[in-house]
């Protein structure tokens, strides 16, 4: 859960410092318009209708795009498989009450539906 909000903290710093550049320090953009800028860089779309208009925001965008789209690749990565991981937690509980309610337990039902020909070619495919 550590990485889940270490990642989420990155998606929002991003567009933090984002704002704040282009906003503030670099450029005169409305936040509207800021948030548009940088949706459009970070997805490499890059329309041309918002440009950084100073020498020093062009510098601030080159390196801002190169380190933003690594760094919300990686914590869009984190996002999935915390919510992947999340998802198979419900599964594995929602097997366990189905089998819970049936009256059974988890290993007759586990030798009840397996077969014998996937369990032989696993095996096969393991082996080699």
């Amino acid at each position: 859960q550590i990485k889940m909000r270490i990642a989420t903290g990155c998606l929002i710093s991003y567009f933090l410092v984002g704002w704040i550049a282009y906003c503030f320090v670099f450029e005169e953009f409305t936040f509207t318009d800021a948030t548009y800028f940088l949706m459009v860089t970070l997805t490499t779309v890059g329309y041309g209708d918002l440009t950084p208009t100073s020498q020093a925001s062009r510098l601030f965008t080159l390196f801002f795009v190169l380190f933003g789209i690594a760094i919300v690749a990686v914590a869009l990565v984190e996002i999935a498989e915390y919510i992947m991981k999340q998802r198979g937690a419900l599964l594995k509980k929602t097997q366990a009450d189905i089998i819970k309610k049936a009256g059974a337990d988890e290993e007759s039902v586990r030798v009840k539906t397996s077969n014998p020909f996937w369990e032989r070619a696993k095996a096969f495919v393991h082996a080699h």
